[in-house]
């Protein structure tokens, strides 16, 4: 019983941050894109919102100078690099006619389940993620490796940040990807590409 309420107010603030973070319309806008925010206002605005939770937990935070992706970490600067790979884009709603249990960005829990778009790919499991490291914080764990929460703008469309990130960034040692139904599934799908003629 104990542990139950030692957990209680973490994952309760674990809720919030979710809902706050689907709550932000993060779908790629070129059309009203600019300077610090290639991918639309939504997007950046997803990162920074992110990266300042990170940042009120104590962790360093980086923000890349063309706004396409951000990380945040923990742990000794020179350490051995531990990286989370996640994304704050989200595909469009679709119609909202089909939304017939909440709306895309309401952020409503309907029958325990947090409803809105990103909730599982990839909003919420990178939220859990920062949060597992702010209990590690709060539980007085010191870091002997660094723990880093990359968070990309663009893995719905084109994968620049990542791109952009292989090529300014440190690859980390260990790595894994908290997509989908995270903790089930660690990382991303398999995807298949191909040409099909028929004559």
């Amino acid at each position: 019983t104990s542990g139950i309420y030692t957990w209680l107010p973490l994952g309760l603030r674990v809720l919030e941050k979710i809902q706050k973070i689907v709550r932000i319309k993060s779908v790629r806008d070129e059309a009203n894109s600019s300077v610090g925010k290639p991918f639309g206002p939504g997007i950046s605005d997803a990162i920074d919102c992110y990266l300042n939770m990170a940042k009120d937990m104590g962790l360093r935070t980086f923000k890349d100078s063309e706004g396409v992706y951000g990380y945040a970490e923990i742990g000794p600067e020179n350490g051995e690099l531990i990286g989370v790979f996640g994304h704050l884009d989200v595909v469009p709603e679709g119609e909202l006619d089909n939304w017939t249990e909440a709306l895309p960005y309401s952020g409503d829990i309907v029958d325990n389940k947090i409803v809105s778009r990103g909730s599982l790919d990839d909003k919420g499991p990178m939220i859990i993620n920062l949060m597992a490291v702010k209990y590690l914080i709060d539980s007085g764990v010191q870091f002997n490796k660094r723990i880093r929460l990359f968070v990309g703008g663009a893995e719905e469309t084109t994968f620049e940040c990542i791109y952009k990130y292989s090529e300014n960034e440190e690859a980390p040692k260990y790595s894994y990807t908290p997509d989908s139904t995270f903790p089930v599934t660690y990382a991303e799908k398999g995807i298949l590409v191909f040409d099909y003629e028929a004559g």
